[in-house]
């Protein structure tokens, strides 16, 4: 009888350590996840900002044309401006009839300026997020995750 006591003993011994070995590995499967969750939304926000950046970079692109071209029509009203004042006279049909940039050439500049504002500050407010998501992961990954 008291092998079956001591055998049942052990069993429940035995039962014990699974169970343990068992609720250390769900705590770890639990920090894993955590882990892999905070690593996944990392690498989320960073092709946002990747994509943000590339978004960016058009708007600089357009920008830059539109500068450009405000560049050219400067240059322009400076070349009739020398030719006036040197008297050289102009055909009525070579002076343009209408402002050099009209309303909509300067709306178009003014939203264009407003909008490279906005993804600037999107741009630095990222970029700083994108920096502190970088260290959490390098801790991470030094702290075995």
């Amino acid at each position: 009888m008291g092998t079956v006591v001591d055998s049942y003993a052990a069993k429940v011994r035995q039962l014990r350590r699974l169970q343990q070995k068992n609720e250390e590995t769900a705590r770890q499967l639990i920090t894993k996840n955590s882990q892999f969750a905070t690593t996944s939304r990392s690498l989320s926000q960073n092709i946002k900002a990747q994509r943000d950046n590339q978004d960016l970079e058009h708007i600089r692109v357009e920008l830059h044309t539109v500068q450009d071209d405000v560049e050219s029509l400067k240059y322009k009203l400076y070349v009739l401006k020398k030719r006036n004042a040197l008297g050289v006279e102009e055909k009525a049909a070579e002076v343009p009839k209408k402002p050099l940039m009209g309303p909509s050439a300067q709306s178009l500049l003014e939203t264009k300026l407003k909008e490279l504002a906005e993804w600037k500050l999107i741009y630095h407010k990222e970029s700083a997020e994108l920096k502190e998501l970088r260290e959490q992961c390098a801790l991470l990954e030094r702290h075995g995750a």
